[in-house]
This record gives C-alpha cells, structure tokens and sequence, in this order.
C-alpha cells in the first residue's frame, strides 16, 4: 500500500473510531479538514498535524510517524460551562485514542499529546469553544 493510501487509510478509521467513540455521541459532524459553511455543533476536524522532523534524522528507522491535530468545537454562551462541555469531548477523543491504538487497525500504534482547550468569538459573535488533540499515528515504512 502506498503512502498517501494508508496515510487516507488512517484519516477515515480515525473518523470511524470517533463516530462510534461512547463519549462523542452528541458530535454532529466529524470531517478532514476544516469546514466554514454549514456547520453543525458540536463538530470535530481533524487536521494534518506538524511534522516534528525526527523521521528524517534517523534514516535507518523502520517506523514512521504521521501526526493530526483533531479539534473539537462547540458553541455556548457560558464560557465556563463551555470550556467544561468541550473538554469532556478532548477526553472523549483522547480515551477513543486509548481503546483502540491501532486506530482499526490502520497504524502500528497511536499515541496522544498535548490537548488544549480554549475560547473566542466566532465572526457573528457567538462564543465557540474548542479543544485541539495532538495523535500521531506511527506505521512501518
């Protein structure tokens, strides 16, 4: 399989996992890449995440690391209730992460860092929440 067939391989189990993650039943839409028309709250994206070079500093590496940053967002106007509800869907995903780390069996393994919530305002003024998710998928090369 080549590289751009699994990389898409991982994006669409990773979108299958979360659909069918317990604790991200109320998310409405999940989708690669982002979205500015007809969004539906609570969403998710999942986005290309930045390669942190290290692959290429070891070339005799059997193994290769494709990193995603997957975003929850939702809207309320209670910032605190927000930052709560949208961190609940960051554990979600992260604990989906957890009980599947081959995420369907389309990686040798996945791991997880950094999540980080926060807070603004949207273009018409309402108040989004989002919570982003580091997930690096490894597989062999």
């Amino acid at each position: 399989m080549g590289y751009a067939t699994t990389y898409l391989a991982i994006v669409d189990s990773l979108v299958e996992l979360l659909t069918e993650a317990d604790g991200l039943a109320e998310v409405k839409q999940i989708a690669f890449g982002e979205k500015e028309r007809g969004l539906a709250f609570p969403c998710i994206f999942i986005l290309p995440g930045e390669d942190d070079d290290r692959d290429d500093a070891m070339p005799n590496m059997q193994e290769h690391k494709i990193p995603f940053e997957v975003v929850a967002i939702l809207k309320d106007p209670d910032i605190e209730e927000g930052l709560r509800d949208v961190i609940r869907l960051g554990g979600a995903i992260i604990d989906a992460v957890k009980a599947d780390r081959a995420i369907k069996n389309s990686c040798l393994y996945a791991d997880f860092g950094k999540m980080n919530p926060g807070y603004g305002r949207g273009k018409d003024g309402t108040i989004l929440h989002w919570c982003s998710v580091s997930i690096t998928a490894v597989i062999q090369i």
